[in-house]
């Protein structure tokens, strides 16, 4: 199962990752999803969106912190209605930071931008 999710996720990055770039769109976008993610407690490292997704790279001071609060961050927020995934990968240690990739998934809003 661990697996399979973890090759989900992985293909979805490389997806986006193989996206152009919308310059109008992914600079407003990575704006405010930076912007959305620090108020809802993240640490942002980093946040690259292209033409309908976004990839952002979170941090956490481990990975038990990672799974007691991931889940509110892939939540939607009403202005970036957007799909969320999230893949928590095992940690090698415990007693170090942890990182993981949010992929923010707007291809529907962007194709309906009413709703």
């Amino acid at each position: 199962m661990l697996v399979r999710h973890r090759s989900s996720h992985d293909a979805r990055l490389s997806e986006v990752r193989a996206q152009a770039t919308d310059a109008n769109w992914s600079t407003a976008t990575q704006a405010h999803l930076q912007s959305e993610l620090a108020k809802r407690g993240a640490q942002v490292a980093s946040v690259d969106c292209r033409s309908t997704a976004c990839v952002a790279t979170l941090e956490w001071s481990s990975r038990a912190q990672a799974q007691a609060e991931y889940r509110h961050l892939i939540e939607p927020d009403g202005e970036l209605p957007c799909d969320r995934q999230i893949f928590l990968d095992r940690a090698e240690r415990e007693d170090v930071p942890y990182r993981a990739t949010l992929v923010v998934d707007c291809a529907h809003v962007r194709a309906h931008p009413s709703l």
